[in-house]
């Protein structure tokens, strides 16, 4: 799995495997879930979700269980305010320090 990454992801990926934590690399290996925690994107991204994170995106958005993006919506800009592509469209956002300057104006447009 390491071989595949770079940087920050590879170091916890290394970590989580010396844990002996499953890993799993597609959402079609998910089980159905009660609820759904988005940390898959962080604050600083830019531009529009691709390849898996586009995939885990619209897993998320198709499952009809309450939402909780932590920090950001994954695929929101919550600098500008814009969304580029897909996103997460939370039932709630749990914000991490301060609040993003776009991401009330962007929430808004979804309803979250």
């Amino acid at each position: 799995m390491q071989a595949a990454l770079e940087g920050s992801p590879r170091t916890r990926c290394a970590i989580l495997e010396r844990r002996d934590v499953p890993i799993r690399t597609g959402v079609e290996e998910l089980p159905e879930p009660a609820i759904v925690v988005d940390a898959l994107i962080g604050y600083g991204f830019t531009g529009e979700p691709t390849g898996q994170s586009r995939m885990a995106i619209r897993w998320a958005t198709d499952r009809d269980v309450p939402l909780v993006a932590l920090d950001v919506p994954s695929g929101d800009d919550v600098t500008s305010a814009e969304r580029p592509g897909e996103a997460i469209r939370p039932t709630r956002t749990v914000t991490l320090a301060l609040p993003k300057t776009g991401l009330l104006e962007v929430s808004g447009r979804s309803g979250a």
